[in-house]
């Protein structure tokens, strides 16, 4: 059954290492042995026993225990893997500096019980919340303080921040600030900035300040560019790639730039049949502030690739990680869509870390194990004002791996003195295994002016839309949508409103055309978007088209 052994079949040494390793890879037993005699496979196994309950100490919140116990490999009702315990361990504590608590403590131990079953008991001391109160950048930081904490991601502890997990001190959250900061300096032509160090000041005030010690150094404007290739290739291939690469001649040193080009060629790996290419940049400081920009592009040796392992997604449907793979099993070795899926996978914001091994075997077959640690995906988020107007509240849910599929839901809900909004909508990132995003909601509000003005108004709507890439950077964003309102009256409202009442259903549909050249998403500092919109009536008692076009340019 776990083995796959087939009577009357031969076996090998390596064979029996196979079986022994796949009966093991269940973790249904704690020791196997096997033993040919006479023709006679023996099997001998001690089984593990199983687990009756996870039980986790010191926690109050029944949402992060629950949270906890999704996260970690040990279940309920699952064998009892000893060696499982300590990376169970690891993980619990790194959800709780992610929730704040930083000097936590975690141990485990397991209890028998009468009928040959465990109970599992985590034991958690908590500690107090380890609050980040500011952040600081010395050295020769070039820019204000201002703008480089716009760029990380930590926070300093506001009181209006009650919700946000980034205002404690997190290793990941200040490793993910220094890569941030390292890409920030970089686009901006700082080719030799360092992101020296960082370090932790415990206050008087029993929190933290974050400090970080950078050294910019310069701007760099690159000088000259130059593409090589191997003898055997054909240069017409590359005239895109020549032409922005002669772009950058005279141009600030921008990584996002090079990373531009550096998509072209995975495009080449598709479409012109270079599937065996690698390319690299190589940099050289010529003159002061100046420098010269080599692309390299290189074949490498013709391998494939024969397996794909996929390890830690105890939440997430395998199928969303291959889906975002650019290679796949029988597909040729290559470096520049390995890279790429790799950051597919972290792009996601789903997995705390995503990590990846190439081996291989005896049997000289190449496979690759990608490793993800999944992370807390859900938010609460609330919002309390005041004005003149009065008071407004509002409050909200928002889940980005909705039952592993990397589905997102989100629902929120504002109220005031006169008006109560609902909204629900849900976003599909690769709907029918497609690239396509598909994007649903349903919205309601209620306006009730009946004691000042007479009247009271409700809307009732959905909307169903999709998104893509058509063309290189052109973003298609079709929509229809369909809404029902009805407008009530008394006999103190206006004549113009008691006019309009009554029932309206309304349909339609729409589209946006998007060009987007911006150097990134994120705090763009170069490049331009262009979006038109158009909205087509199909029912309504208003036929009115609707049209906009808005051009934004960064420099």
């Amino acid at each position: 059954m776990f083995s796959d052994v087939k009577i009357g079949q031969n076996y090998t040494n390596d064979d029996l290492n196979i079986i022994l390793k796949d009966i093991y890879n269940t973790n249904f037993f704690s020791n196997v042995s096997l033993e040919i005699n006479n023709g006679i496979l023996i099997i001998d196994v001690v089984e593990n026993k199983i687990v009756q309950n996870i039980i986790i100490n010191g926690i109050k919140k029944k949402d992060l225990v629950k949270d906890l116990k999704s996260r970690i490999s040990s279940k309920d009702k699952n064998p009892f893997v000893e060696n499982n315990i300590d990376n169970d361990i690891s993980i619990i504590k790194k959800l709780l500096k992610s929730a704040g608590f930083y000097f936590s403590d975690v141990s485990a131990r397991a209890v028998e019980n009468t009928n040959n079953t465990v109970d599992l008991i985590f034991d958690l001391q908590l500690g107090g919340k380890a609050y980040i109160r500011s952040i600081e950048f010395i050295g020769d930081k070039y820019y204000k303080d201002r703008l480089l904490r716009n760029i990380i991601a930590s926070e300093e502890a506001k009181f209006w921040k009650f919700i946000s997990k980034k205002k404690y001190i997190n290793k990941e959250l200040i490793d993910l600030d220094q890569r941030l900061l390292k890409n920030f300096y970089l686009d901006r032509g700082h080719y030799q900035a360092k992101i020296v160090g960082n370090f932790v000041e415990f206050t008087d005030s029993n929190d933290f300040k974050l400090v970080y010690n950078i050294n910019a150094g310069p701007k760099f404007t690159i000088d000259k560019t130059s593409l090589l290739l191997p003898i055997d290739y054909n240069e017409k291939d590359f005239i895109k790639i020549k032409k922005l690469l002669k772009k950058l001649e005279g141009k600030l040193y921008s990584i996002n730039k090079l990373n531009k080009i550096a998509k072209e060629v995975e495009y080449l790996t598709t479409r012109n049949n270079y599937e065996f290419i690698d390319a690299s940049f190589n940099e050289e400081i010529n003159n002061e502030n100046k420098l010269n920009l080599v692309f390299k592009i290189k074949e490498f040796d013709k391998k494939y690739l024969s397996k794909v392992n996929v390890l830690g997604n105890n939440i997430t449907e395998e199928k969303v990680i291959r889906d975002n793979l650019e290679v796949d099993e029988g597909d040729p070795l290559n470096n520049i869509l390995l890279t790429k899926s790799i950051n597919n996978l972290k792009s996601l914001n789903i997995f705390g870390s995503v990590e990846y091994e190439l081996i291989t075997n005896i049997n000289d077959e190449n496979i690759l194990n990608i490793s993800v640690e999944e992370k807390p995906t859900g938010e609460i988020f609330a919002a309390a004002g005041t004005g003149t107007s009065g008071g407004t509240f509002g409050f909200g849910i928002k889940e980005n791996n909705f039952l592993g599929k990397n589905i997102a839901l989100e629902t929120n809900l504002r109220m005031d003195e006169e008006t109560v909004k609902g909204k629900f909508s849900v976003i599909n990132p690769k709907w029918n295994y497609t690239d396509r995003s598909l994007i649903a909601s349903f919205e309601s509000s209620t306006t009730d002016r009946m004691g000042d003005y007479g009247y009271e108004t409700s809307t009732t709507g959905f909307s169903f839309g999709s998104s893509w890439e058509q063309y290189d950077d052109l973003f298609f964003t079709p929509k229809i949508a369909s809404s029902y309102e009805k407008l009530d009256t008394i006999q103190t409202a206006s004549d113009k409103l008691k006019k309009q009442e009554g029932e309206y259903f309304d349909t339609k549909f729409s589209y946006g055309l998007i060009l987007d050249k911006r150097n990134k998403r994120f705090q763009t500092t170069d490049g331009y978007a262009s979006k038109f919109n158009q909205s087509i009536p199909l029912i309504s008692e208003d036929y009115a088209f609707y049209n906009s076009y808005e051009y934004t340019t960064f420099n």
